[in-house]
């Protein structure tokens, strides 16, 4: 009987053995599946991020050109203009008066 008993607590121990071990395999096959998931996720979300980055970046970097054009402009008229009244160039007035009224746009 005490053999008998024996064997029933070796097959019960192996077959738990068995089981934990086949458990461990399929959760980390899932844990595997699982990363993956996460990190394919995790790129597309840093892909979408990464056009709206550049979406924006667009409009804004017009905006700064156009900006500096206007500046440039206003830098230009005012160096035309101090030019004028230091009477360095007395001519000047009159040109920049009508390239302004007819273009808008100093020399």
């Amino acid at each position: 009987m005490k053999v008998a008993c024996t064997l029933h607590c070796f097959q019960v121990l192996t077959s738990a053995a068995q089981a934990k071990s086949r458990l461990t395999a399929h959760f980390e096959c899932l844990r595997q599946c699982v990363n993956e998931a996460l990190s394919e996720r995790l790129a597309g979300l840093q892909q979408s991020v990464d056009n709206v980055v550049q979406e924006s970046i667009a409009p804004l970097e017009q905006c700064q050109q156009e900006i500096q054009h206007r500046v440039d402009t206003a830098v230009q008229i005012l160096d035309t203009g101090q030019c004028t009244v230091t009477v360095e160039y007395p001519f000047k007035l009159a040109c920049l008066t009508y390239k302004l009224l007819t273009t808008g746009q100093p020399a």
